[in-house]
């Protein structure tokens, strides 16, 4: 070990840092949390919060339960600008859901985004559920809209678009199908031949 994380100075042999991958993948990391795996036993050893913890549990079950382990990163960024292909990137936030688990992502304070989605049998298209929701003061929900939409995987989207003092805002929705398994496994492969 190179001693980056004390918990782990008593453990032998090589572990990989695959903290960049899930980041990637919407797990969120604190100050002196860390997600390494086994060079030889392929063990995963964190130390995260209780909900990354439980997304890092999700990952790797749903991985065990679908031998192709195909997952769906959902991003979704505020672009302000007539063009939100061109415009200023203003807020960035993700997530990571499998077919059929329902994702929910805040818009600033007010606004709630519920997605469900699923992808099509050739892995190139996501299906999805959307159900945009205003957050009411006494913590009740409104429905601004629900909707069901085709997503090619990688190609952004705008969902949302607002015009504040002549300034337009977009929300845009970007949906990749992604084999978690193969992720790491060319995650590893970029980390030997780094050395």
């Amino acid at each position: 070990q190179d001693g980056k994380y004390p918990e782990l100075s008593h453990i032998e042999g090589h572990y990989y840092d695959f903290r960049e991958l899930l980041e990637r993948n919407g797990v969120a990391f604190r100050a002196g949390d860390f997600a390494v795996c086994g060079e030889r036993d392929s063990k995963i050893l964190a130390k995260l919060d209780e909900v990354n913890l439980d997304l890092l549990a999700q990952i790797i079950e749903a991985s065990k339960e679908d031998r192709t382990s195909r997952m769906i990163q959902i991003e979704l960024v505020e672009v302000k600008g007539d063009d939100f292909r061109k415009g200023k990137l203003t807020k960035k936030m993700g997530l990571m859901v499998w077919p059929g688990q329902v994702g929910t992502v805040t818009l600033g304070e007010e606004l709630e985004l519920e997605l469900e989605a699923q992808i099509d049998s050739a892995g190139d298209l996501v299906e999805m559920r959307a159900t945009l929701s205003e957050i009411q003061e006494e913590e009740t929900q409104k429905h601004l809209f629900k909707t069901g939409l085709s997503v090619e995987s990688g190609k952004p989207i705008a969902v949302y678009e607002t015009t504040t003092e002549g300034v337009k805002s977009s929300w845009v929705l970007t949906a990749r199908v992604l084999d978690f398994e193969k992720e790491v496994d060319r995650f590893l492969k970029a980390r030997e031949e780094k050395k």
